[in-house]
């Protein structure tokens, strides 16, 4: 494993569900010496509390705390712009749209998207206020993000998880002048043409690499794990035309850019 290659993107507490004792194995790599850089999203306040405690274990990682379109209610609004208050995230999401339409909530309709923006709004609120990059996550809906160009383009950075569109649609995106990184993981190992096509031509600096561990497993798999970065590394070093240890070190830089420097 490549320990330079950082993770722009997994869920530690669903990991540790799905896997006992994964919190331990990646202390225990860090330990001796095989320290990467990793972005654990959260969505409500237990989940949040469980993982900052993983840091008591040995563990180091970057947190981000989102309102997930998937379950778009308030519950937890207040508690996400605290921790934006007191410097404890280093980023808001995921945070977006979901129209998938394979449940009623995720159905584009009038009342899900009114209910979606509010929440989404809120969130590009706060990290406005705070100056903090957010994560997006959308499925269906990338015309809505683009309606919020103008909002988007004033925060530090945009990272687009799991990206699998066009890479006519990212470069659109940054021509609109919004900060954005477009982050590939096991899309590009299963087949995503399109997750692909973009991994392989978009600029340097806009691509980061994830997991989404324990989500999205490479086919085959019953779960994706942080160890198959390294598949994704290189897959997309292949895709791009250059070395693994080249990737790797673009898209340290570009992670820094993104979540700053070690806490």
């Amino acid at each position: 494993m490549d320990p330079r290659v950082p993770d722009a993107h997994l869920h530690l507490f669903d990991l540790e569900s799905a896997s006992p004792g994964s919190i331990r194995k990646l202390a225990e790599e860090e330990s001796s010496g095989r320290r990467r850089r990793r972005a654990s999203a959260c969505h409500d306040r237990a989940e949040f509390e469980a993982t900052e405690a993983y840091r008591s274990e040995g563990l180091s990682f970057d947190l981000s705390f989102g309102i997930h379109p998937q379950h778009a209610v308030w519950d937890d609004a207040e508690f996400l712009a605290n921790l934006a208050r007191q410097g404890r995230i280093a980023a808001i999401g995921e945070c977006g749209f979901e129209f998938f339409g394979d449940r009623p909530a995720w159905t584009r309709t009038a009342g899900n998207e009114k209910l979606q923006r509010a929440v989404f709004e809120f969130q590009i609120g706060v990290a406005r206020e705070r100056d903090l990059p957010v994560v997006i996550h959308q499925r269906k809906a990338l015309d809505l993000v683009f309606a919020y160009t103008r909002d988007l383009k004033r925060l530090p950075a945009v990272v687009f998880h799991a990206w699998a569109a066009p890479p006519r649609e990212a470069e659109a995106l940054l021509a609109r002048g919004i900060h954005a990184y477009f982050s590939f993981g096991t899309p590009i190992l299963n087949g995503n043409k399109k997750a692909a096509a973009s991994c392989a031509g978009l600029p340097d600096g806009a691509v980061l690499l994830e997991t989404d561990a324990p989500w999205q497993p490479p086919r085959g798999e019953r779960l994706c794990l942080p160890a198959h970065l390294d598949r994704v590394l290189a897959s997309a070093a292949t895709l791009r035309g250059v070395e693994p240890g080249a990737l790797s070190e673009l898209v340290e830089l570009n992670y820094a850019a993104v979540f700053g420097p070690p806490r």
